[in-house]
This record gives C-alpha cells, structure tokens and sequence, in this order.
C-alpha cells in the first residue's frame, strides 16, 4: 500500500458522518475509547483512520501519509495539531481536508 492508496482508503473509512468521532482515535458502537485496529472500532477521528488501515508491516506509510494531511493544514494556515483540527471541525471539513490533500498528490503523480 502507497501513501496515495492510504490516504483513499482512510478518508473512505470515515466517509460516513456514523464513521467519524471527535476526542478519540476511534470509539465502539457504545462510544467509548477503543484501539483503533480493535474489531470493536466503528468509529474514527482523522488520525485514527489513518492508523487503522496502516499496513503495520510499512510503518513508514502512515508517516508520510500523516505528513502530507498536516502540509495540508499548513496550507490551510491551521498552526494546531491534526487531533485538534479533528476536533474542532465538522465531518465536512474533515473530509475536504483528504480530499485537497488526495488531490494534491494525484497531480504530482501526473507530472
């Protein structure tokens, strides 16, 4: 799995506004706090998406995947941690902020 390919398949895990959480990398269906690779998370914030599909044989894809969302939020002017951007924003937004940073990175495969 590329970066690109993580980055796809983490913003389609939290596609739903039933998929997504604020305060926590990932929550069970009674919403409390579970590890983001437990069978019982149904529910991601931004970062735990991420790190729920990882390959954890390729640690070095999360790290470039969380790098380039946080390029975006610097784009975006935001001076916060990705976990706050989360947190203080709607789903909507959430999502933009994968969808500007897929975007982006299509466009450099092209060139």
């Amino acid at each position: 799995m590329n970066t690109l390919e993580l980055l796809k398949a983490a913003r389609e895990r939290i596609s739903s506004e039933e998929s997504w959480t604020q305060g926590a990398f990932a929550e069970n269906s009674d919403g409390a706090p579970v590890m983001v690779k437990s069978p019982e998370a149904c529910r991601w914030c931004a970062i735990g998406a991420l790190e729920s599909i990882s390959p954890p044989d390729e640690p070095l894809v999360f790290r470039r995947a969380f790098r380039e969302l946080s390029a975006t939020l610097d784009d975006f002017g935001w001076d916060r941690r990705m976990a706050a951007y989360n947190d203080m924003s709607s789903h909507k937004q959430v999502l933009f902020l994968y969808d500007v940073t897929i975007r982006r990175l299509e466009e450099q495969c092209q060139k």
